[in-house]
């Protein structure tokens, strides 16, 4: 089949493809509008959810990077819960369950971030456990969107081993990034002093080793010097343990977790609700009043004593919703109170205030014309984000975007498309034209791919797959490119480790390195050369 045949068959699959889906848009724009998101609906209590991050490459691990985010089985959409990110032993894991092990089922969001490929080659900044902070953020900036309702206050990141390290290496060498994002630390089973513990002073730090672990003399020295440089350190022996994290010292780990970040500000809230209750200042009292139901144990007296507050809370915000709606009311004040007002009934009474006048807004503007639409909605959806008029402020901006994914369509380069998709997918990120042309884009690598696969000298192949995957990079045929690439240097390690006479296996060997040497083979090849 000639080249010009295949590209038109590509095109007029791709053509109905996207009129579907615009179709299908239209039918969602009309109808009614649901106040969460898809991702919202998926926060099931006892759950954990998996992100895909193709875009940050390869983890260390071997595999592509993901993150786990666990739903702990209390989970409750309108209260806060802290957070424990866990960094994995050895080459990493986005496994999330040895954090839900370490604090338990209950009480807290948990997540788990594996770490860069060490062998990573279109990046400046360090991998494997010495793996740089943006890597981390990219995937706690999807979290927070995921899981709305994480306390910025009580975010904890934790790790056994090359995770222990990790930790402590993050404080040093974050420029300050990791400690501003966490507010308390846990490392354990490695680990020494790598600079900025300075920067963390006061701040709450369980360290955790066996002491029969040969690690463990150094450990020490670390627990010296945090605690002479002010860290609020605590440190837990694991007695007759080597290099392990025996489960029987979790709920002391849980314990130290309650007691110095989740429990911590429940004596100065306690005394803002006693003072509310005194003198009847209850919206100041508020935020008090959500951090001891948020944080308390329902059997811990405070609790009680916050649920009667809030009963008399919300009977004021009845009071002061009245008075703003019959003064019409601005959307920003109205936004002020449902921020001020959280937890009360009558916080859904102003969200639908606040969604009509946002109606009332997206109608002006979508009389207007010209560029200055695409601005405006762009603008109108970040601040009406929260309100279920977002969506239909979505659906409006992808009637724009739409006739440029058409055009993109009858390209006839199909590498120049491939790019124009992805930059086009970057533009319009919010819209369903934007998920269609990824999805295009990734139809358009599966079939580059067979033909990279097709070439039948292994050598040749190899560099092909590699070519790929770094044109593709983002796309499933990459993930597939580079998987395909690793088994044949394993292939070739292989059968070099089979040459008898040591100078030319050792020749080989190095050619290999030069060739593979991002690969999990090549990291073997220099090892045997280094033996």
């Amino acid at each position: 089949m000639n080249s010009r045949h295949e590209t038109g068959r590509l095109d007029s699959i791709f053509l109905m493809r996207t009129r579907l889906v615009f179709l299908a848009l239209l039918v969602l724009a009309s109808a009614p509008l649901r106040a969460t998101d898809d991702s919202d609906q998926a926060l099931v209590p006892g759950t954990t959810l998996t992100y895909d991050f193709e875009h940050l490459g390869r983890a260390w691990h071997g595999h592509t990077t993901k993150m786990e985010v666990y739903i702990p089985v209390d989970y409750d959409p309108d209260r806060q819960y802290p957070l424990l990110v866990w960094l994995g032993h050895t080459w990493g894991s986005h496994s999330v369950q040895p954090a839900v092990d370490v604090v338990g089922a209950s009480g807290f969001v948990c997540a788990a971030l594996p770490y860069r490929d060490i062998a990573s080659e279109h990046t400046k900044h360090k991998s494997g456990w010495k793996t740089h902070w943006p890597h981390y953020q990219a995937m706690l900036e999807k979290l927070e969107h995921e899981v709305p309702n994480v306390h910025p206050g009580k975010r904890i990141c934790g790790g056994y081993s090359s995770g222990g390290a990790a930790v402590l290496w993050s404080i040093a060498h974050s420029g300050g990034g990791f400690q501003d994002y966490f507010y308390a630390f846990m490392p354990g089973g490695s680990g020494w002093s790598m600079g900025a513990l300075n920067s963390i002073k006061g701040r709450p730090m369980l360290m955790f080793m066996g002491d029969q672990d040969t690690r463990y003399k150094g450990f020490e020295k670390l627990y010296r010097v945090a605690q002479t440089t002010g860290v609020d350190v605590e440190l837990l022996v694991f007695e007759g343990i080597g290099h392990d994290l025996p489960a029987g010292y979790f709920p002391q780990m849980r314990e130290w977790a309650l007691r110095k970040v989740v429990h911590r500000s429940l004596p100065e809230a306690e005394a803002v609700i006693d003072r509310a209750l005194r003198t009847g200042q209850w919206e100041s009292a508020l935020p008090a009043i959500r951090e001891v139901l948020d944080s308390a144990e329902p059997s811990m007296p405070v609790y009680a004593k916050a649920q009667n507050a809030k009963q008399h809370a919300c009977r004021a915000s009845e009071e002061v919703l009245g008075r703003l709606l019959a003064s019409n009311a601005s959307f920003e004040r109205l936004d002020e109170f449902i921020h001020d007002w959280r937890g009360c009934s009558s916080y859904e009474r102003a969200a639908k205030a606040c969604d009509a006048l946002g109606r009332e807004r997206l109608d002006v503007i979508l009389q207007g014309t010209g560029r200055a639409v695409e601005s405006r909605l762009r603008a109108f959806i970040e601040k009406y984000r929260d309100y279920p008029v977002h969506r239909a402020a979505i659906a409006e901006l992808d009637r724009l975007a739409y006739p440029q994914l058409e055009q993109i369509n009858q390209d006839p380069n199909l590498h120049r498309r491939a790019k124009r998709y992805a930059a086009f997918a970057d533009k319009w990120e919010l819209t369903s034209s934007a998920t269609s042309a990824m999805r295009l884009r990734n139809e358009l690598a599966d079939k580059f791919f067979q033909d990279a696969m097709a070439v039948e000298e292994p050598p040749a192949r190899a560099r092909k797959l590699k070519a790929f995957a770094r044109s593709w990079a983002g796309t499933s045929a990459a993930d597939r490119a580079i998987e395909a690439r690793e088994l044949l240097a394993k292939q070739e390690l292989d059968a070099i480790n089979r040459i008898e006479r040591t100078s030319t296996r050792r020749g080989r060997l190095r050619a290999f390195v030069r060739a593979f040497a991002d690969t999990e083979a090549g990291h073997q090849a220099k090892r045997l050369l280094e033996s």
